[in-house]
């Protein structure tokens, strides 16, 4: 996965008094879910926990324990 295009989901909006644009902004929730969701699904795809992304040559059988 990539991104192809930026897209400002709170610049458009008209600004309100009260509306919080920090952590509790639902909004930033509803993305995040979102982003959640669709790495639920990639890692669903594959039968790897990595999902289709490598270990990028690591070597962690040589690691203690």
């Amino acid at each position: 996965m990539e991104a192809v295009h930026a897209a400002d989901v709170v610049g458009a909006n008209a600004r309100r008094p009260g509306l919080n644009l920090g952590l509790a902004n639902p909004m930033a929730d509803l993305i995040l879910g979102d982003h959640l969701e669709a790495i639920d699904w990639v890692l669903r795809q594959s039968s790897s926990p990595r999902g289709p992304f490598t270990d990028l040559g690591r070597r962690r059988e040589l690691l203690p324990g």
